[in-house]
This record gives C-alpha cells, sequence and structure tokens, in this order.
C-alpha cells in the first residue's frame, strides 16, 4: 500500500510539473486600459471590452450574418486617430509583473462593410506611466481586402527576452486607402479590435500547434488560463496515474 501511495505521489508531483509548464497566465484579464485615441461613439467601448477576454463572432440577422454587429468589438474612425495617424491603447497591469513573453490584438477584417485590418501593431512597455517606453516589437498584417474576405484576425509578438513592466502600449497603423472593385482607390474609415491580451510564462508547443493563437481561446472569459489541450493533458495523465495506482493494488493482493 505504501508503494502505491509513493506512486501516486510520483505520478502527481510529475502530472503538476508539466501542468505547470504547458499553460501560460493571462495577465491582462479584466485589467483597465486607457484608449489614448478614442473609440468611435458608434462602436464604443463599454466596461473595458478590449480585456474581458470575449472575441467577437458572427451576428446573424435577416440579411445574413457580420461580424462587426457584434458588440464585442471596438471601432476605432480614421479621422480620430492621433497626429501620427495611429490608435493607441494604454494597458495597465496594476503592479510591475515579470516574465512577460507574448503580446496580442486580436481585429476584424470585413471588407464587405468596410471595416479593415490595421497594416502594423506594435508593442512598447514601462514600469511607469509616463516613463520611457521599450520597444518590444512589431508585426504587419496583410489581410485580403476584397469584399470576400472576412477574417477574424490576431497579431502576435513574442520579444526575444521576456519583460518585466507594469504598462503595456499598443500602437495599431490602419490601413489608408483600399481598392474598390472598380479600381478607384478609396479610404478606409473603419478599424475593429475586441482583445488585448499579454501572456505570461512559457510553454511548449504541441506537434502541429501555432504559436499563442489567443483568438481561438475560449478559456480566457472565464479562467486565467490560456490552453485547454494542457487541461486535457492533465486529466489524460491523471487517470492514467489513478489506473497505475489500482494495477499495482490488484497485483500486491
Amino acid at each position: 500500500m505504501k508503494r502505491a501511495f509513493a506512486l501516486f505521489c510520483f505520478l502527481a508531483l510529475s502530472l503538476s510539473g508539466i501542468t505547470v509548464s504547458a499553460l501560460q497566465n493571462v495577465v491582462s484579464l479584466r485589467k483597465t486600459y486607457e484608449l489614448l485615441t478614442p473609440a468611435s461613439a458608434g462602436y464604443p467601448d463599454e466596461d473595458y471590452q478590449l480585456t474581458n477576454g470575449r472575441y467577437g463572432t458572427p451576428v446573424a440577422t435577416d440579411t445574413g450574418s457580420n461580424f462587426y454587429r457584434n458588440p464585442e468589438y471596438v471601432g476605432f474612425r480614421r479621422d480620430d486617430a492621433n497626429a501620427d495617424g495611429n490608435f493607441v491603447v494604454l494597458l495597465d497591469l496594476g503592479e510591475s509583473l515579470n516574465d512577460l513573453t507574448a503580446f496580442e490584438l486580436s481585429y476584424l477584417n470585413e471588407p464587405s462593410v468596410g471595416v479593415f485590418a490595421p497594416v502594423r501593431v506594435a508593442f512598447y512597455g514601462s514600469d511607469e506611466r509616463d516613463g520611457d517606453f521599450v520597444f518590444l516589437g512589431e508585426r504587419t498584417v496583410d489581410e485580403p481586402t476584397d469584399p470576400a474576405s472576412t477574417v477574424a484576425g490576431v497579431v502576435i509578438v513574442e520579444p526575444e527576452n521576456a519583460f518585466t513592466g507594469r504598462y503595456v502600449m499598443a500602437v495599431v497603423t490602419p490601413r489608408a486607402t483600399y481598392v474598390s472593385d472598380d479600381g478607384t482607390e478609396l479610404p478606409v474609415v473603419w478599424t475593429f479590435l475586441d482583445e488585448l491580451t499579454v501572456l505570461q510564462g512559457m510553454r511548449p508547443l504541441l506537434p502541429g500547434e501555432e504559436p499563442s493563437p489567443a483568438a481561438e481561446n475560449v478559456l480566457a472569459s472565464v479562467s486565467p488560463v490560456v490552453g485547454d489541450r494542457g487541461l486535457v493533458l492533465l486529466a489524460v495523465l491523471g487517470a492514467s496515474a489513478f489506473a497505475a495506482v489500482a494495477l499495482l493494488g490488484r497485483r500486491r493482493s
């Protein structure tokens, strides 16, 4: 019996280590932020929608379905951009945190209703709101602009070195123009965002898995943990541990 208990403890500790290494903390969930460039009154930010852990999904109507109708999206008009033509969000994590390893911003590309993905998203970090911000990285976005190309996408920046700090600034460069079906170059008016995510810690990728696909994680709305695959692994290994203990007990009897 003692050997069975020892085996169970060993497997439990091993399982605990695997679980921790397989998960990342979402430290931005329900944290406050400032829109340094305002959202549109028509698509406002109500109660910090960009950190509530919920992503925009299509909304069905009598004439079809569209993502932009989902209230999880915050809409920005190009006329409200700052002097550099960008939209800026300043996230406050509440305290200085270490081991910040990934920064993500999800967006909508729905050209059929005049909503286009940004062309670039850059992240900066600081330990003080009015201090010097260090560059964490940026990504360019190249989504199609034809009317049939609806994409709910995410920009992911993973710095070479983990960041320690309290404030994270996302600088969003909207698309300026697009070419219509008749060849006319038209200005872009709308940029829609639905979630700003900061991840803490590292986790190994499973075979065939893409890095940090925040827009696919629904657990973020109910738990400060990303990765249902890690939970599945936990359940499988837990069942294996109990089976091993039971088998050992039968053999001894």
